[in-house]
């Protein structure tokens, strides 16, 4: 009976908000894309079982609407800066594996220069870039248990804006701004050590409908949620 409640207490949580943090909301939304290219896939891998231009990954992100109490900014230099709720949740399926999140993140970029490797990236995505153009990017994150271990796995999903500059800083949003010009995601095992593939997002629902598509996650997520906490109280009376 206490597990039960534990697991309802837990899906309150996840769907409702954190305790504490000064919101009304989550956000949240679900994704789905065809990989096209992996680089590399060593074994180990667990989401390794993948055809470039075939295979599909699947996942969603649940983060909140502000960046309130428990949010951990971190700037990078003047024109990035990456939002983390380490109470975040996320989920990743495709290649034969599925991923479950720990944490979730929010990533804001404002008037970026473009680099080589972003224009070849692009490039296979039908995208043109133009080396040393700027760049707008809103993306969501989420990363597994294990990190510096072979086994961590972390994804994004990023909305590049190259015709358009609806940013004109770094403050936190939550919800990407319209019309991108290209939508990605991206998947590294052990920092791309282990397995590395990128693709286009061929569909993501309006922000808030994801947890509704991503229910089965969800509830996966919640119950590594709930046996982690047994196994920390489990310790806790020992």
């Amino acid at each position: 009976m206490k597990r039960a409640v534990i697991a309802v207490v837990l899906l309150f949580v996840s769907l409702g908000g954190w305790g504490g943090s000064a919101r009304a909301a989550d956000q949240s939304f679900s994704w789905d894309g065809v990989v096209v290219l992996v680089d590399p896939n060593a074994m180990g891998a667990i989401h390794g079982d993948v055809v470039e231009g075939v295979t599909t990954f699947s996942g969603f992100f649940v983060y909140p609407d502000a960046c309130g109490i428990g949010c951990i900014i971190e700037p990078f230099g003047p024109d990035e800066t990456n939002y983390v709720f380490p109470n975040g949740l996320g989920g990743l399926v495709g290649g034969g594996g599925t991923s479950l999140g720990v944490e979730s993140s929010v990533n804001i970029i404002n008037d970026q220069l473009v680099d080589q490797d972003s224009v070849d990236a692009a490039a296979l995505l039908g995208l043109t870039l133009t080396l040393g153009q700027t760049t707008d990017v809103w993306s969501a994150a989420s990363e597994s248990a294990g990190e510096f271990t072979p086994a961590f796995v972390d994804w994004n999903v990023e909305y590049i804006y190259s015709t358009s500059n609806p940013f004109s800083n770094t403050d936190y949003v939550s919800s990407p701004p319209p019309n991108p010009d290209l939508i990605l995601f991206a998947i590294n095992q052990d920092d791309g050590n282990v397995f590395f593939a990128f693709g286009e997002v061929t569909s993501v629902p309006e922000p808030g409908l994801g947890l509704m598509l991503g229910a089965g996650l969800l509830g996966l997520a919640c119950t590594s949620r709930l046996r982690r906490l047994g196994h920390d109280e489990g310790s806790s009376r020992r």
